[in-house]
């Protein structure tokens, strides 16, 4: 975060400061944003007949017996088989997952009253078919801000922050009739993009933006999840739908020089009948 942080003194003393015209504040010289074998092929010629040689049985009109399609091999017991399309396997209950997360990010600044809170929306699903089922999907995550990186009397400075749907791999196992297991992972790293929109009232037509490394506050707050996500247990209805929460407990997350977080949260896993 301290990169989107370097170029906001600056501002705000120019801010003060500003004697050069509006065209030299324009957008462009206040600084650029900062965004990081063919059908055709003629055919092979028959080599001719041999006399005596075997007729073939198209020919005759004689069909040829089809051979019987190898059935698939069967799961070793235990074994966690991917989710296919279509109904559950015989014997076996369709079911969904379904996991909702709000994680709260309370950002405090050494030194200054100032502060802003952002709210991570996380939301994942998928459908399983079979007692051991693997779910693989993106996890959907918005992010909402309030509040700003810096004020001053002629201006301020937006945070707006974006995550790209993340990979996630549910293990699903079902451990008894009413009980089942699920093993939470994010396949690829949840990376965060922090930008800082600045604008100023005396120059409407300023803008400056700047963006810092990827910020990881996310995955941090996942890690202190109770229960773990990678051991949930969940209760199993075969007519009702079923509920579990997991909770983040507050903590505070240094960020030198600038200040400190405060990051909560909480999430509900829905096991729904029938998928």
């Amino acid at each position: 975060m301290n990169r989107i942080f370097i170029a906001i003194p600056a501002l705000l003393l120019a801010s003060f400061l500003f004697a050069l015209p509006y065209e030299a504040a324009a957008q462009g010289e206040l600084g650029e944003d900062i965004i990081e074998s063919g059908p055709l092929a003629p055919k092979p010629e028959t080599a001719p007949e041999e006399e005596g040689a075997p007729i073939p049985p198209e020919d005759l009109g004689v069909e040829e017996e089809e051979e019987p399609a190898t059935p698939p091999a069967a799961a070793r017991p235990g074994e966690a088989r991917p989710v296919e399309a279509g109904a559950a396997r015989e014997g076996e209950e369709a079911r969904e997952v379904v996991i909702d997360s709000l994680v709260n990010l309370n950002y405090i600044f050494n030194g200054s009253p100032d502060s802003f809170i952002l709210k991570y929306h996380v939301h994942l699903e998928g459908k399983i078919a079979a007692a051991t089922s693997v779910i693989k999907g993106n996890a959907s995550i918005n992010t909402e801000v309030t509040g700003f990186l810096a004020k001053w009397p002629t201006g301020n400075c937006k945070l707006s922050v974006t995550i790209p749907d993340s990979p996630f791999e549910i293990t699903f196992r079902k451990t008894a009739e009413d009980k089942a297991t699920i093993d939470l992972k994010f396949t690829n790293p949840i990376t965060e993009t922090w930008e800082s929109q600045c604008t100023f009232q005396d120059a409407p037509d300023a803008k400056f933006n700047t963006k810092g490394d990827p910020e990881k506050w996310l995955a941090k707050a996942f890690e202190k999840a109770r229960p773990p996500l990678t051991r949930l247990t969940v209760n199993l209805n075969a007519e009702e739908s079923t509920t579990m929460k997991f909770e983040i407990g507050k903590q505070t997350i240094k960020d030198p020089p600038l200040g400190s977080a405060e990051v909560d949260g909480t999430g509900v896993i829905t096991i729904n009948p029938g998928g």
